[in-house]
This record gives structure tokens, C-alpha cells and sequence, in this order.
């Protein structure tokens, strides 16, 4: 993770609820019920959209609008409203479900509601917003009670108790809008956040429900969000979860383009590179970012984009995005933090005068600023002044572990006062992230008394994957070799540990047990896991000739 990533909160504004359940089992539900209830009428539909059904023909019917569908069962319109969302013709769609909504509003105010409500949505996925607000007015006339309507006005900046405050109380005897009631509470205990709760919200859900794409969505970005505040407390992550994880966010990704639910689709793209990113897996990050399209930068998809490229340490991908995009405040805090890592020494000042500007002028979006300035303060070989605004407002705000840790690199590096660095930071020694820091800063001092009581401080509390690799590489240093390999050995058989941590932790081990310990024997049984674990690895096939040597092996 970046500077500007591993001091910043995790994400929480960038959340996007899947609003819409259209999936090829809802549409087969719908023919099923309608094959039960007025046969004639499926027959009929079938006959102008194919079958199976096409979702493609669905517009072209919408649009000549066949005789049959004046009076036909309510069922037969929803299906082709529902077959129009999956080939993302959204006008068309629009048409379907506000036609339905005026044919029910007599006998089922609440469903006409609803329908309207659908109808409202479609509009806004093609950028009608007159057309939205306008739907969604009918549907409030009609029935201000249906869950539908509290759960669209529910803003994307809404703060967590707002979108609790929302959902608690509301019910639906409708599978399909039950899951959004709490893929919406989910998402608001998120960002409490109460990761537990939201877990727990999503599993009350009944069966049919769970394979939504709202419950699918709000699933992702609770997982992804366990893994992002136990990545910044530095605590292990499930690397096999991971990877799965990543795979989900972009299989549903895929689906959201196919319906060209772009605002939607971006944000998945966004929960695969973090997924990907919190693997260790920088290339792969990046790899999966450069597949953005366009149309996924559109409204706020280019900030949710350009900051997860900030946090992966993708600056030139940050400015492109910036640059491709109307100029807005939030972007060009973005775009100032990545000139600061990769652009001329005369972007890089004038990006941190900017931000200095914005912490100064406390305007919205300060917080932030002063998050990235302080940031900028404890990238290697870096030069800026400390800010003493952006730390006091990170202190002011409930953020002081940005602010110490700023600050002890500040003392350390910009001074060379690791004594004063130590002190600060011990200070704060019953918090993972200040022992941390000072691992780091000891491995830099080159001080081996405080490198191995740092180490040792560090691997009380179970740390990270990643940290447990930087004690192990702290207490070799010092000279520590065994209680280096005592570090190092869980972790090379944590099997879903991600495979950066433990292909370096197998390495390690090697290196010690054999050139420094002398035990060749042990070194090759763990050199066949690393060999059979990563064989792609070069270090591993690099050590092989000196291990057959030592061990006399074929």
C-alpha cells in the first residue's frame, strides 16, 4: 500500500449499492409463475421475444408495443421489463414498468408503486433525471409507504446512521426488495462500521434471496471491508478469501456491463483492485484498474477509481483519470497526491501548496487534504516541510494515529532524532500500529537493540502476514537466527496466507536454516514446500543447486 493509502481511513464513501435484482433466475421465476397463471398470455410473449427469451428483442416489442399486451396478466410485462434491464435497454425498460405501474394502480397501490419505482431507476441508468424525478413522484402519490421509494432516496454520501435510520422498520413480502432492505442496512453497518453486524444482516436473509445482485453486492463489500480495517490494525488477512473475492467482484462486474450499469460496475472494479492489492499483488492491481472503461468514470465513478489507484501506488493511472474527468475538488485532491510521488519536482510543489491551501481553509474536503499532506511527509526521500495544520486537524478530527505516525517519521528521517521517534511513539505502545512504526523505524536506524525488543513487541500481538515477514527480517538482522525462524515458520504453512508474505516468509527460513544455521536438512524440506507452493518462484529454483550440494542430493 502506498504512503498516501496506508495513512488514509478505510474506504467508506465510495460505497454503491446494487439496486436493481435483474438476473436470468428472477426473469425464469416470472415465466414460471406466468406459465402457471395465464398460460395464453406466455405463449404469447414467447412468440414475440423468442424462446428461450432474448433479452435483445425485448426494446423492439417494448417499442411496437403488441396489442396482446394491453390486457395481458401483469406477469407478462414485468418478464419483458425484466428481459429489457438485462440487455440494458433502460428507455425501454422505463416505458415497461411504469406502464405496468399505471395498469395495477387501482387494484395494488403498493405494487403500482413499486413498478414506478423500477421505472424511475431505468430512467436514471440512462441519465433521465427529469424522467426519474417525475416517476418517482407517482410512485410516491400513489403509495408514499412502498420500501421502494425510502430505499431510492437514499443519497450515495448517505452517512451511515442515515442509511440505517432508513431501512430500520421496513419490511417487504417481496424476496426481492426484503434483500434490498438489507443489503441497505448492510452497507449502513459498514460504515459504522460493525462488520459483524452487517454480516449478520446479510445471513437472515432467506435462501432465494442471497444470490441477488444486491445481496451479492453488499456481500463483496462487507468482506472487502473486513480485510481493508484488518490490513490498516494490521492483523492477518485470509489470502484464499482474497482471491475469491476478487474473482466474484469481477464476475459481477461483467454482468452490471453487459446491462451498462457502469456506475454500479465501477465500483465492483474497484473491489477487485483492493482485493487484489490487499493479496499483495501490486502487477495484478494494476492490471485489473487499466481495464476500466469509460463509461465507469462517468458522476462520481471517476474519484472512486482514481482513489484506489492512489491507494495501490498507481500515480500516472490517478492524473489520467483526473485529467479525463470535469474538474472537481475531490479529483484534484486525488491528482495533487499522485504529482506529489511521480510528477516534477515543480508539480510536486505546487501540489503540496494546494493542499495546503484546502487544510488551511478548513472547506470540505480538508480532512482528507490533511491526510495526503502528511502523507507526503513520510514518502522516501522526501523533502516537504511538516505541516502543522494538516497534524492538528488530523488530531482534532479523532485521527491522531496519522498524525504520531507522520511524526515520528518526521523526527526520524527529517531530523534523525530516532530517540525522540521511539519516544512518541511509545507512548501510544498498546496500539499494533505505533510497535509497528517502530519496527520500521528501528530497521532503518540499523539500532539492534531496538530493532529485536521492537520485533519481539510486535509478535506478541499477532500481526499481519506482512509484519510477521518484517519481524522475521528484523530478528535476522540482530543476529536472532532461531527466534527469526520461529517467527517465519507458522506462516509458511498458512496455506491462505496471501502469497507474497509467505513465499518471502519460505525464503527466509531457507536462507537461515541453511547458509546461516547450517541445518541443510531442514532447509530442504522447507525449499520442496516453497518449490511446490510458488514454482514459479526463481529464488527457489536459484537455491536448488546449493541445497542437492549440502544434502548430496540428486
Amino acid at each position: 500500500m502506498s504512503a498516501a493509502g496506508s495513512l488514509t481511513q478505510p474506504v467508506t464513501a465510495q460505497i454503491k449499492l446494487v439496486s436493481l435484482t435483474t438476473t436470468p433466475a428472477a426473469i425464469q421465476r416470472v415465466l414460471e409463475s406466468l406459465q402457471a397463471e395465464a398460460p395464453a398470455d406466455l405463449i404469447a410473449l414467447l412468440g414475440v421475444v423468442g424462446e428461450p427469451p432474448l433479452p435483445h428483442r425485448a426494446e423492439a416489442v417494448i417499442t411496437q408495443w403488441p396489442p396482446f399486451l394491453d390486457n395481458c396478466h401483469p406477469a407478462a410485462i414485468t418478464a419483458l421489463a425484466l428481459l429489457a434491464e438485462q440487455d440494458g435497454a433502460w428507455r425501454s425498460a422505463s416505458r415497461a414498468w411504469a406502464h405496468l405501474g399505471e395498469r395495477t394502480r387501482t387494484a395494488s397501490p403498493s405494487d403500482a408503486a413499486g413498478a414506478y419505482v423500477l421505472a424511475a431507476v431505468a430512467a436514471k441508468l440512462e441519465d433521465d433525471i427529469v424522467e426519474h424525478a417525475r416517476l418517482l413522484k407517482v410512485a410516491r402519490e400513489i403509495d408514499p409507504a412502498e420500501p421502494r421509494i425510502v430505499l431510492e432516496e437514499i443519497h450515495d454520501e448517505a452517512s451511515a446512521q442515515q442509511r440505517i435510520d432508513a431501512c430500520i422498520g421496513l419490511h417487504s413480502a417481496d424476496p426481492a426488495v426484503e434483500a434490498l432492505i438489507k443489503s441497505n442496512l448492510a452497507i449502513g453497518q459498514v460504515l459504522l462500521p460493525d462488520i459483524d453486524a452487517a454480516e449478520r444482516t446479510l445471513a437472515d436473509l432467506p435462501a432465494e434471496a442471497r444470490d441477488s445482485m444486491p445481496v451479492r453486492a453488499a456481500r463483496l463489500n462487507v468482506a472487502v471491508q473486513r480485510a481493508r480495517l484488518a490490513t490498516l490494525d494490521q492483523r492477518p488477512v485470509n489470502g484464499s478469501e482474497l482471491r475469491r473475492l476478487k474473482e466474484d467482484a469481477l464476475t459481477l462486474r461483467d454482468e452490471l456491463l453487459a446491462q451498462r450499469r457502469f456506475g454500479e460496475s465501477g465500483r465492483l472494479l474497484m473491489l477487485a483492485v483492493d482485493a487484489s492489492a490487499l493479496l499483495g499483488q501490486r502487477a495484478a492491481a494494476s492490471k485489473a484498474l487499466a481495464a476500466r472503461r469509460p463509461e465507469e468514470l462517468a458522476g462520481s465513478g471517476a474519484e472512486v477509481l482514481a482513489a484506489v489507484a492512489l491507494r495501490i501506488g498507481a500515480w500516472r493511472a490517478v492524473i489520467d483519470i483526473a485529467d479525463a474527468a470535469p474538474r472537481q475538488p475531490p479529483l484534484q485532491r486525488l491528482r495533487a497526491a499522485a504529482a506529489i510521488e511521480a510528477g516534477t519536482a515543480a508539480e510536486a510543489d505546487e501540489a503540496i501548496a494546494y493542499l495546503d491551501l484546502v487544510v488551511s481553509s478548513g472547506q470540505e474536503g480538508a480532512l482528507e487534504a490533511a491526510f495526503l499532506r502528511l502523507a507526503a511527509v513520510i514518502r522516501d526521500g522526501s523533502h516537504f516541510a511538516w505541516s502543522v495544520a494538516a497534524s492538528d486537524l488530523a488530531i482534532a478530527e479523532g485521527h491522531e494515529r496519522i498524525a504520531i505516525i507522520a511524526k515520528s517519521f518526521e523526527l526520524a528521517h527529517r531530523h534523525a532524532d530516532y530517540e525522540g521517534a521511539y519516544e512518541l511513539l511509545d507512548g501510544y505502545s498498546s496500539h499494533e500500529w505505533a510497535r509497528s512504526m517502530k519496527l520500521r523505524l528501528a530497521h532503518r536506524h540499523g539500532n539492534h537493540s531496538a530493532l529485536r525488543e521492537a520485533a519481539n513487541a510486535v509478535l506478541e500481538a499477532g500481526p499481519s502476514q506482512e509484519l510477521r515477514v518484517e519481524c522475521g527480517q528484523a530478528l535476522a538482522r540482530t543476529g536472532d537466527f532461531e527466534d527469526a525462524v520461529r517467527a517465519l515458520a507458522g506462516l509458511t504453512q498458512e496455506m491462505d496466507a496471501p502469497p507474497g508474505p509467505r513465499a518471502q516468509a519460505l525464503y527466509l527460513v531457507v536462507r537461515i536454516l541453511g547458509p546461516e544455521l547450517d541445518r541443510w536438512e531442514d532447509a530442504a524440506r522447507y525449499h520442496d514446500q516453497w518449490s511446490r507452493a510458488f514454482p514459479g518462484d526463481t529464488r527457489a529454483s536459484g537455491f536448488a543447486p546449493m541445497i542437492a550440494h549440502r544434502t548430496k542430493r540428486d
